[in-house]
């Protein structure tokens, strides 16, 4: 296993600035990344180090930039980049997020107050529709997995849904219907 010291060392063959070929360089910093301290915060491994970019030296400061995709394991379309710095001196380890890259498209934006304004006109009217079930004709559920479906980001099916409701009480807040739960409308006085 390579040391700190090993590390140094090769990197003191380097001008100080950005290093161009830095394959030797990130092969050394995976193999003594876990000397460290802080150097597995954001749950940061050694075998991910191989997407470094932007390396630069400053003795006694290595410092890189990294793309994480933490985020897309649950549907974000964006990788936080994290820039890290390397204290060799003090064996530490800490990093920022400095911004995120568009990996792929965002989801299309979701108009959710036409939706609302038709499944609000359906309880009002007590008018059956595949998106209600009718527990009573004063309480109905709305079945909101069939209004937004569970496709695509999580992030962006619970924002939209969120809003949906939201939507959904002030187009019933002039009647006698109030949400008694999660997408469950009750007449009030009964």
């Amino acid at each position: 296993m390579s040391t700190i010291a090993d590390l140094r060392a090769l990197l003191n063959s380097y001008a100080a600035g950005p290093i161009e070929e830095s394959d030797p360089v990130v092969s050394l910093l995976q193999d003594c990344w876990g000397l460290f301290s802080g150097s597995t915060d954001q749950k940061m491994r050694a075998d991910k180090l191989s997407r470094i970019e932007d390396l630069t030296w400053r003795p006694p400061i290595l410092s890189f930039t990294i793309e994480r995709h933490g985020g897309t394991v649950l549907g974000s379309t964006r990788a936080d980049v994290q820039r890290w710095s390397l204290d060799l001196d003090m064996a530490t380890a800490s990093c920022r997020k400095i911004t995120h890259r568009q990996l792929r498209p965002m989801s299309t934006p979701l108009k959710v107050d036409p939706l609302a304004e038709k499944v609000a006109s359906k309880i009002l009217g007590g008018e059956s529709d595949p998106n209600l079930k009718w527990v009573s004709e004063n309480h109905v559920r709305v079945l909101i997995g069939r209004i937004i479906p569970d496709e695509g980001p999580k992030e962006t099916i619970s924002g939209r849904r969120r809003r949906f409701r939201k939507a959904l009480n002030t187009e019933l807040q002039t009647s006698s219907w109030h949400e008694s739960s999660p997408n469950t409308w009750k007449k009030q006085g009964h």
